[in-house]
């Protein structure tokens, strides 16, 4: 839950900061919230490796900076993938990996990848 909190002051820190995009405090700011949203994410996932809420925020956390952080898609696909490993029959993981797949580049998707 901490890695939500985050991710919400983040939203509102990246909200005010686009009415003042020369301000070098909300720049850092910013960056020190990216960082605690994954840290908070990355600490849930290895204290509980099997809970699937940790590895759904995680995707989650990492989707939501998507063109913010150059590997966020792979970091949302991989998370997605580790919680559908434990829930294979949850329809929110299997949709929210599956509106990743056009912001891949150029792979080749198939059926089998999207859902395995």
């Amino acid at each position: 839950r901490l890695a939500l909190l985050s991710l919400s002051k983040l939203q509102d820190e990246t909200a005010r900061f686009a009415n003042n995009s020369d301000d070098a405090e909300a720049k850092t700011r910013i960056r020190g919230l990216i960082s605690d949203a994954t840290a908070a994410a990355s600490l849930a996932t290895n204290i509980n490796p099997n809970n699937i809420e940790n590895w759904s925020t995680m995707g989650y956390v990492c989707q939501s900076l998507v063109g913010v952080a150059t590997d966020a898609v792979d970091c949302a696909i991989m998370s997605y993938d580790r919680a559908i490993n434990l829930s294979p029959t949850n329809p929110y993981l299997l949709v929210q990996k599956i509106s990743l797949m056009p912001l891949l580049p150029s792979r080749k998707i198939t059926p089998w990848r999207i859902i395995n």
